[in-house]
């Protein structure tokens, strides 16, 4: 990985802090394939998530689907 282009932000003029953009060209396949992992991830810590507070809103109804409003 020697000699490669680091992706990241860069400036178009002389000024700090105006005019910033962000390389994405820069970014390999592999830097690709990472940041897409963790976002599947985190989409499926979400859901996760979701699940669990089915459950806990099923639980507090005594066993009544917490679903019914949505579909009504």
């Amino acid at each position: 990985m020697a000699g490669r282009k680091k992706a990241g932000i860069r400036s178009t003029n002389n000024s700090p802090g105006k005019n910033k953009e962000i390389v994405l060209s820069d970014l390999s396949a592999d830097d690709l394939a990472i940041i897409a992992a963790g976002l599947t991830t985190l989409g499926e810590f979400f859901s996760f998530l979701s699940l669990i507070k089915l459950q806990q809103e099923a639980g507090a109804n005594k066993g009544q689907s917490a679903l019914t409003d949505f579909f009504t």
